[in-house]
């Protein structure tokens, strides 16, 4: 129920495309699967834009405004995902991940993430968002087959970022 009301199993269109879903299954009742597809290491799948929807919402106390291809085109709607309490405790988790564990950058929610692909091989995933009225962005970075999230897609979503904050 929850992975579809934040939007990562629901069928979704940006701009008029439409943008295939994630899937969620549960494990077992007891089982080790249970526990590994709580974090999303079972038969789990996510689109990255349900993924940026989804960091969207938290870093917005909730509700994500929906996102559109072009900056200068905003689709002026949004969409509640969450609570505002729930989204400011995710913020703060996310926030504190980055300052404990990447260096002290009081201005970067983020978390890595490493999705098996079932061959041997991993995807590399880093997603957050800036805490910075001035350059309110939320971000994925996805790299296929690139191993852990914060070496591959973390230095990908900094040179990105500095690139944006820079302009």
């Amino acid at each position: 129920e929850y992975a579809e009301k934040l939007g990562i199993t629901a069928p979704l269109t940006l701009d008029g495309m439409d943008v295939l879903p994630g899937s969620f299954t549960k494990g077992a009742s007891g089982s080790a699967n249970l526990a590994w597809s709580g974090i999303g290491q079972y038969e789990d799948l996510i689109c990255p834009y349900s993924m940026l929807r989804y960091v969207s919402a938290i870093a917005n106390g909730g509700s994500v405004v929906e996102p559109s291809l072009l900056l200068d085109t905003p689709s002026g709607s949004s969409t509640t995902l969450l609570s505002g309490t729930t989204a400011n405790k995710l913020r703060d988790m996310m926030n504190y991940n980055v300052s404990a564990h990447y260096g002290t950058n009081r201005f970067l929610c983020a978390k890595t993430g490493t999705a098996e692909v079932g061959d041997g091989t991993s995807h590399a995933w880093f997603t957050g968002f800036l805490l910075d009225d001035a350059h309110p962005y939320a971000f994925v970075v996805l790299v296929e087959n690139a191993g852990g999230g914060l070496t591959n897609a973390g230095a990908v979503a900094n040179t990105v970022l500095q690139a944006a904050v820079n302009k």
